[in-house]
């Protein structure tokens, strides 16, 4: 559940952005965009999540579905965070 939080907050704060903890919003499109194609992708996966954190039981593919879902979250952050970070560097 707390991972959950965390990564919500952090998808928020990227795309949004956050003052209080020195996170801008998006510098470009290309970065907005990329994390709406991350935050669509990553609402499809939070019902499932959901039913595990209240400890309800999942499918086997619903399982598969994690797993697939969560690694190309993470592909999908680490490319788009070193683009909003050299965007943000240019921007300075």
């Amino acid at each position: 559940a707390s991972a959950v939080r965390i990564y919500q907050a952090t998808v928020n704060a990227l795309r949004n952005g956050m003052p209080d903890a020195g996170v801008s919003p998006p510098p470009t499109d290309e970065v907005a965009n990329g994390l709406d194609a991350i935050i669509a992708d990553w609402a499809a996966v939070q019902p499932i999540l959901s039913t595990v954190i209240d400890g309800g039981q999942i499918s086997n593919d619903d399982q598969a579905t994690i797993f697939v879902q969560m690694n190309s979250l993470t592909g999908q952050m680490n490319t788009f965070v070193g683009i909003y970070t050299e965007e943000s560097k240019l921007g300075l």
